[in-house]
């Protein structure tokens, strides 16, 4: 199942580790929007905090979902 969130850019960091964790499973999460060195390093710090794999795909990747 695919779902897409629409996050205020008011949500910290806390909030969308909480929310990340709290998806259960083994979900795929993947950073779509913003600045691809800001989406890399967010993504590197959310999968450490998290303990969920967060990718943040280059422009025109393909990712298999």
């Amino acid at each position: 199942k695919v779902q897409s969130f629409d996050f205020s850019s008011h949500a910290g960091k806390s909030h969308l580790v909480k929310f990340i964790q709290a998806l259960g499973g083994t979900p795929k999460v993947y950073l779509v929007h913003g600045e691809a060195e800001s989406l890399r390093s967010f993504a590197q710090e959310m999968t450490q905090k998290s303990g969920v794999p967060v990718h943040a795909p280059s422009v025109g990747e393909i990712v298999e979902v």
